[in-house]
């Protein structure tokens, strides 16, 4: 599969990711109170370490996996001006296997995600097939604790969205319908009303009624979004 992060649009990510596309702050707060006395986490799609970094400092014993090397090598420089020392890997979750198991496992927007269309919740992929989803539910449930959760993201953006980056720029993405499994998410950044970045990004989707199925059929106790609708949770 082709790299989504790779140098251009990892040089991007941060603009977008903290100008108000994901709540971190209010992501970090929710995942300590689902993860109660549970302190050992692997999150899958580490990114540049917006989650990660402030997971460490609040007492979690963190692991990242990416399979961008650009992102690993930004998450590594922010977590040394942090002096955090965090233990991030070059890998595939779809071929994971790291020879250890964790008390909670969290997909931030990564690989594998859910998303709310149309008032419906669909499972996300940036694979072509469905077959890396069920890789996915595989290796997190092999690399679970007893008891551990897994915690993947839920997107509410629908199929419009755009926001203000704090560095001046303006920044949307649209989403069209290529058939019912396949979409098209592509992303735009303005400078001053001129386009600067564009990056167009097929997208697979599928029932929330088939990603039960399959985390059942795994081993998983499906507990279904959490009260203000961030994670859908999953119980080994």
């Amino acid at each position: 599969m082709k790299l989504l992060y790779d140098k251009a649009l990892s040089f991007f990510y941060d603009d977008i990711t903290r100008s108000g596309y994901y709540d971190y702050n209010k992501e970090v707060k929710l995942i300590k109170k689902i993860l109660g006395s549970r302190k050992t986490l692997l999150e899958l799609g580490s990114g540049t370490g917006n989650l990660l970094i402030p997971l460490a400092k609040v007492g979690f014993k963190v692991t990242g996996i990416d399979n961008s090397p650009h992102m690993i090598k930004l998450l590594g420089d922010k977590a040394h001006k942090e002096n955090l020392f965090i233990n991030n890997y070059l890998a595939d979750q779809r071929k994971l296997s790291l020879k250890k198991k964790f008390d909670g496992i969290i997909s931030s927007g990564g690989f594998v995600w859910f998303a709310t269309f149309d008032k419906k919740i669909y499972i996300c992929t940036y694979s072509s097939s469905f077959e890396d989803i069920i890789k996915t539910f595989k290796n997190t449930y092999d690399h679970l604790n007893k008891n551990g959760l897994c915690l993947i993201n839920i997107q509410h953006h629908g199929r419009r969205f755009a926001l203000k980056l704090k560095n001046g720029m303006d920044y949307h993405f649209e989403i069209k319908q290529k058939s019912p499994s396949k979409i098209i998410k592509t992303h735009f950044i303005e400078k001053e009303g001129k386009l600067i970045f564009k990056r167009a990004s097929p997208q697979r989707i599928f029932s929330e009624e088939r990603a039960v199925q399959i985390a059942e059929k795994v081993g998983f106790k499906v507990f279904g979004p959490d009260e203000s609708e961030t994670f859908y949770v999953f119980e080994k």
